[in-house]
């Protein structure tokens, strides 16, 4: 609601999005700021027209963020490996260390391979489902307001007709 009482008409993911907030919170600034960069483009492209689709958009860039995030520890993983198998036996190297900053900050490293793939099929569908939706829900207005503005230029016309006193010039000839 707005100070005046009235419902809001419009929503802003970046603004009213509460889900890929909690999902890049903690991350680095490079991320978080690309993220609110993408969030500034899926608003733009999809200009919710009400809270469902605005909840359904910020469902979908936090499943996004979260297959980023998933992805980017997969591969410092992966990157750690290769850089502790080149690693002399006396000590780490920076690379090593920075890698393993990145590869084991995060609860999904303690997940197995096969449960990171299940996680990310699961994201994947979910991303999937909830673009779909979103797309439905778009096509829906749109055939709402076109049946709404028919319906008002249909009674307008109404009005303007049983509003004459007498014939108008057409019926008159």
């Amino acid at each position: 609601m707005s100070q005046n009482g009235s419902a809001k008409k419009t929503w802003n993911l970046l603004e009213d999005g509460l889900l890929w907030k909690e999902v890049i919170e903690g991350t680095d600034k490079e991320f978080r700021d690309s993220a609110r960069i993408l969030v500034v483009q899926l608003q733009e492209a999809v200009k919710p027209a009400d809270a469902l689709q605005g909840m359904l958009l910020d469902r979908i860039a936090s499943n996004y963020f979260r297959k980023q995030m998933l992805l980017g520890i997969e591969s410092a993983m992966r990157r750690y490996q290769q850089v502790k198998r080149r690693a002399s036996p006396e000590g780490s190297t920076q690379e090593l260390q920075k890698l393993s900053a990145i590869a084991f900050s995060s609860p999904a490293e303690l997940l197995s391979f096969a449960e990171n793939l299940r996680f990310e099929t699961f994201l994947d569908q979910g991303l999937h489902r909830d673009l779909i939706l979103l797309e439905q829900l778009r096509s829906t207005t749109v055939a709402t307001e076109t049946l709404i503005a028919k319906r008002l230029s249909r009674s307008e016309r109404k009005q303007i007709n049983d509003g004459s006193s007498g014939p108008t010039m057409i019926e008159r000839q």
